[in-house]
């Protein structure tokens, strides 16, 4: 009977070990967060967590499946544009943000961002089913892998809708880390805000 009392009260300590361990970094770091800063984190981890698992299918760790694609790509596309910037209301800056008074600063770039993120996750929606190839099978690829697109040199739609949709999720990488780079608190090796004071 003793036994079985103390693993009465062990239990319920373990399984919360268990659930605490089991949360992602992306979890933690939105604990606290509320209102119109919860809604945009919770759109960016969703963002963030599809576009993993198409670079998990193109990278081929896992089997691509053009269907899948299309469906994440589909959820990118409903997070991205107006719907994102009408999340980010000049001021929102209550903690555990991430976004930086930047952003309202060059809000028609931070827009343009998210517009062009919008696009581009539509046509990977419409590519998705492309033939597969490496990106380098055409200039405009080559050069979405090797430089960073300066505002003069993103893609247009009508360009990405002919190559393989390795090329046009490259493009839609290339603009969540412009994004990121302008306008998110930067962190360092560890994870900690760089930023002070925001």
């Amino acid at each position: 009977m003793r036994l079985r009392s103390k693993f009465l009260l062990v239990a319920p300590v373990l399984g919360a070990l268990a659930i605490l361990s089991a949360q992602t970094p992306d979890a933690i770091a939105h604990k606290g967060a509320k209102g119109i800063v919860k809604e945009r984190m919770d759109a960016m981890k969703s963002i963030g967590d599809n576009m993993k698992a198409i670079k998990k299918m193109l990278d081929g760790e896992q089997p691509f499946n053009a269907d899948k694609v299309k469906k994440a790509a589909g959820v990118i596309k409903s997070h991205a544009g107006t719907t994102l910037t009408k999340l980010f209301p000049e001021g929102s800056m209550d903690k555990p943000t991430e976004a930086t008074p930047k952003i309202w600063e060059d809000w028609e770039d931070f827009q343009a961002s998210a517009m062009r993120l919008q696009a581009y996750a539509e046509v990977l929606e419409m590519t998705a089913g492309n033939p597969q190839g490496a990106a380098e099978a055409s200039g405009l690829g080559a050069a979405i892998k090797a430089s960073d697109i300066t505002e003069d040199g993103w893609p247009t739609v009508a360009e990405l809708n002919q190559l393989p949709p390795q090329a046009v999720f490259m493009a839609m990488g290339k603009t969540c880390k412009s994004c990121h780079e302008s306008f998110r608190v930067k962190k360092d090796e560890e994870g900690h805000d760089g930023h002070k004071g925001h």
